[in-house]
């Protein structure tokens, strides 16, 4: 299965979209929405011992003006990609902020 879709964390409120994924070259793009803001991110994951059935991942994104910034690390157990748990941050204008959570497929 694809890991094109969109994934929901209800804990923290919280959706990853992939958009795109080529499991040739490991790239992928999409956007999550982490505090009511979207980013675009750039996805980069690799299948355990190049078979899976564990997906390792991270993403990076930036939207800049408002400076917004999200970045983390993230792990599929499936190869159905029924969730990927991530974990992350992402700068406010006082502090940063730290998110995990368990993102289920819609």
């Amino acid at each position: 299965m694809s890991l094109v879709g969109k994934y929901f964390c209800a804990e923290i409120n919280s959706t990853l979209t992939i958009d795109s994924a080529d499991n040739a070259n490991g790239q992928a793009s999409g956007s999550i929405i982490v505090a009511s803001v979207e980013v675009p991110v750039n996805i980069h994951y690799h299948f355990e011992n190049n078979v899976g059935p564990v997906t390792d991942l991270w993403f990076a994104g930036n939207q800049d003006n408002p400076n917004y910034y999200v970045g983390g690390a993230g792990r599929a157990v499936s190869m159905n990609f029924e969730s990927i748990k991530l974990a992350g941050g992402y700068p406010t204008a006082a502090d940063v902020i730290s998110f995990e959570g368990d993102y289920k497929r819609q």
